[in-house]
């Protein structure tokens, strides 16, 4: 079994836990039904223009068994978060916007601590605009 790091969303860990089921029946030979609770995932999955390389991954190891069929189901009320809290830790990349957010962040703390203690005067400030 598979696990996501914590910074991964929902639609990256039902992704994976379908690519994951499709390699193993691949491996094993087995043309077979996948059922997932993750409509969002199914739809993305059956897009032929997603760009997302999680779901162009999980699209090449579909087609390597055509006859392997990917079904939705109503949520399956909390087996696959038990399932989900199990397994080994995999790290697949990262998405765009979460490295865009922390690349942010981290520059924004980088440019404060710099800001703070810098040698250009910013420190006497406040009391220079007090005697103001």
């Amino acid at each position: 079994m598979a696990k996501l790091s914590p910074h991964k969303n929902v639609f990256q860990a039902e992704t994976l836990a379908i690519k994951e089921a499709i390699n193993w029946a691949n491996s094993k030979g087995i043309s077979t039904s996948i059922w997932s609770d993750s409509e969002s995932a199914l739809r993305a999955i059956s897009s032929f223009t997603n760009s997302n390389q999680l779901i162009q991954e999980t699209q090449q190891a579909l087609l390597q068994n055509p006859s392997m069929q990917l079904k939705w189901i109503k949520a399956h009320v909390g087996l696959a978060k038990k399932a989900s809290k199990e397994g080994t830790n995999l790290h697949p990349q990262a998405p765009k916007c979460h490295l865009k957010k922390m690349l942010m962040y981290l520059s924004l703390n980088k440019w404060h601590q710099d800001w703070d203690s810098g040698d250009t005067g910013r420190a006497i400030l406040i009391y220079s605009l007090k005697s103001l």
